[in-house]
């Protein structure tokens, strides 16, 4: 895999591995509010909760301490940092208020940024568009 591909590619696999920490850990808490004396199922339980909770912070790390090359790395790089700051914020709190200036800021940033690389697209994309009405038109001159 191409460097530049690592971050974002890292990012979609951190997402989809949290998705199933998520899963684990509700697991778990069904287990110890239906069945609190099974010490057996609740090792288990907690046993692969913590396995994923472990991957998944191994991944965001290897996240954290790749080099950027692009604006979508960046963004992916800030999705990371922002879903890690979501994850403490109590239930129910918006993020964006329930926490301090500095972490607002990476909120902010992580907007701004997803901001540029949806224009970056579209400019990319027009520029495509408009290329290819370019060469039609070498193609196919009017009478």
């Amino acid at each position: 895999m191409h460097i530049t591909n690592l971050i974002t590619v890292s990012w979609e696999e951190a997402r989809q591995l949290r998705q199933k920490m998520d899963a684990a850990y509700h697991r778990l808490a069904t287990i110890m509010r239906e069945r609190p004396a099974d010490d057996l199922a609740l090792s288990c339980a907690q046993a692969e909760a913590d396995a994923l909770g472990k991957r998944y912070e191994r991944l965001c790390d290897r996240i954290c301490r790749t080099e950027a090359a692009t604006l979508e790395e960046v963004l992916a790089k800030l999705e990371c940092a922002t879903q890690c700051i979501r994850d403490i914020v109590p239930d129910g709190k918006d993020p964006d208020q329930a926490c301090d200036i500095e972490l607002r800021f990476v909120f902010a940033l992580e907007r701004d940024v997803g901001r540029l690389v949806a224009d970056k697209r579209r400019r990319e994309k027009r520029g495509t568009t408009r290329a290819s009405l370019c060469r039609d038109a070498r193609r196919n001159p009017s009478p």
